[in-house]
C-alpha cells in the first residue's frame, strides 16, 4: 500500500526541484500558494517536457506517470495574467507530448471556457484531452465551446442531438 505524501510549492523551487517532485514514486498531492499558481503550473509542464521519451521508435508507450490538475483556468493564468498565453501554448504541447513522455493529463475545470485564451485554443485543448467527463453547464457560451470542439473533432450533427438535452441534466448528472 503506496503511501500519500504531500508537498507544498511556493514558486521559488527551481527547475530541478520540480522534476525531482514529480520523480518521486507513489501518490503525491502538490498543493501551491493561489498566487504563485500559473508560475508553478508552468514549471511542471516544462519539467515533463524537458525529460527524454522512455521509449524509442514504435516501442510500445507505458504510461508510468498522471498529473491530475483541478481547477485548470486557475492555474493557466487569468486571460489578463502573464501566463496565460504561454501556460496555455504549453498545456497545449504537453497535452500533443505526454502520451510519449509516459504521462496521463487529467483536467478538471468547472468552466471550459478558462482553458485557453480564445475559442480555438479552448477548443484545441479540448479536442486534445480526448477523454471527457461532461457535466451540466449553466452558460450557452460553455456549451457553445464544447460543441464547437466536438465539431473540429468532425462529429456529425446527428452525433451532436445528444447534446440537445444538456440544460436539463439535474444537478451532478454527467454523460
Amino acid at each position: 500500500q503506496a503511501e500519500l505524501k504531500s508537498a507544498m510549492l511556493t514558486g521559488k523551487e527551481s527547475d530541478s526541484e520540480i522534476l525531482e517532485q514529480l520523480s518521486v514514486e507513489g501518490l503525491v498531492f502538490l498543493t501551491c500558494d493561489q498566487a504563485a499558481s500559473a508560475e508553478i503550473f508552468s514549471k511542471i509542464m516544462s519539467a515533463i517536457l524537458s525529460v527524454p521519451d522512455p521509449v524509442t521508435s514504435n516501442a510500445p508507450r507505458r504510461v508510468s506517470r498522471l498529473l491530475m490538475v483541478e481547477e485548470a483556468g486557475d492555474l493557466l493564468g487569468d486571460a489578463k495574467g502573464d501566463f496565460s498565453r504561454s501556460n496555455v501554448q504549453q498545456l497545449t504541447q504537453l497535452l500533443t507530448k505526454a502520451w510519449r513522455k509516459g504521462w496521463c493529463v487529467w483536467i478538471s475545470t468547472q468552466r471550459p471556457t478558462s482553458l485557453g485564451y480564445d475559442d480555438d485554443s479552448r477548443s484545441k485543448i479540448l479536442s486534445l484531452l480526448q477523454n471527457r467527463i461532461l457535466s451540466r453547464l449553466q452558460s450557452n457560451v460553455e456549451r457553445e465551446l464544447v460543441v464547437k470542439a466536438f465539431r473540429d473533432e468532425q462529429y456529425k450533427d446527428s452525433e451532436l442531438e445528444s447534446l440537445a438535452g444538456w440544460d436539463q441534466l439535474p444537478p451532478g448528472s454527467a454523460f
